[in-house]
């Protein structure tokens, strides 16, 4: 039997493909390392920076309500694209024309879906800890996206957190990144951690995979360093899957939370909670908070 993939005419095919690979596995350890580099920096420049804590942010609500008319001029709107470059589903813009939301929006059932949603409260990094707690039931293949860090456009502080569910299954994918610039000074979504989340859940053929629907329960923390923690309970379990990622850039200065929603994608319950200050090691934080709370 002829082997195909050794034959003289494939050869140098194969060659270009092993190049290629290599290729890009190198220009992936680059951006790691350049990323490391920038995180340094900014580090070491912080070193001697005295953060203070601010009573103003520990004391601040944010909230969005569908049933809370009044809470919408709290939140600005517009529309959410995405595109596939290498296989990859990523934002197609990085800056947006915001509006805001009227009640003649909200009448809309549909007015949720593919939309991109930003508070015009700030967080201000550097002061607090930021703890999200979320419930959202993602149906049929959907995705809901967390950006973090970011202000009324993405840049390279911004924190992209992705939640992806797979058709017809109860697969969902986690996948955490942030925008990089290239050798021409634009701005591209390096996704630095991917996980599959494994479903604990003991009633594997429940109302959940019957109506193809996976609930995901997230806690996630940001102290505003380079690391991010995030704590995901699938369906019914109470088993967490801990997914961690260190390549972000440290800032100390006011940024703004964001999300998306794709597909049949109904986000429940989003609660934020602002503590004074500490680093972030595992998920210990101070409990010296104020709630908020955004429901679907």
């Amino acid at each position: 039997m002829k082997n195909y993939f050794f034959s003289k005419e494939n050869s140098s095919q194969i060659n270009a493909l092993s190049t290629s690979f290599e290729i890009k596995s190198q220009l992936s350890e680059n951006i790691f390392q350049y990323q490391k580099q920038k995180i340094n920096e900014i580090k070491e420049k912080f070193k001697d920076s005295s953060k203070i804590i601010n009573p103003n942010q520990l004391n601040k609500i944010i909230s969005f309500d569908k049933l809370n008319i009044e809470n919408f001029s709290n939140w600005k709107f517009t529309n959410f694209v995405t595109e596939f470059k290498e296989s990859e589903e990523v934002p197609k813009i990085i800056k947006f024309n915001w509006k805001e939301i009227n009640i003649n929006d909200i009448k809309n059932k549909n007015f949720f879906d593919n939309k991109i949603f930003l508070s015009n409260d700030n967080i201000e990094y550097g002061s607090i800890n930021l703890e999200i707690n979320l419930i959202c039931d993602l149906s049929n293949s959907s995705i809901l996206w967390i950006f973090l860090r970011n202000l009324e456009f993405f840049d390279e502080y911004s924190i992209v957190i992705k939640i992806n569910k797979i058709a017809d299954s109860q697969k969902i994918y986690l996948n955490m990144g942030t925008f990089i610039k290239d050798i021409n000074d634009k701005l591209f979504l390096k996704i630095f951690s991917k996980q599959q989340l494994i479903n604990y859940s003991e009633k594997k053929s429940s109302f959940y995979e019957l109506n193809d629907i996976c609930r995901i329960k997230l806690r996630i923390l940001d102290s505003g360093e380079e690391k991010i923690l995030i704590f995901a309970y699938l369906n019914d379990s109470n088993i967490e899957n801990k997914i961690s990622c260190n390549f972000f850039l440290p800032i100390l200065q006011e940024r703004k939370i964001s999300f998306a929603l794709q597909g049949k994608t109904n986000l429940k319950q989003l609660l934020c909670e602002f503590h004074e200050l500490t680093s972030l090691e595992d998920n210990e934080i101070v409990k010296n908070s104020c709630k908020c709370c955004i429901i679907f």
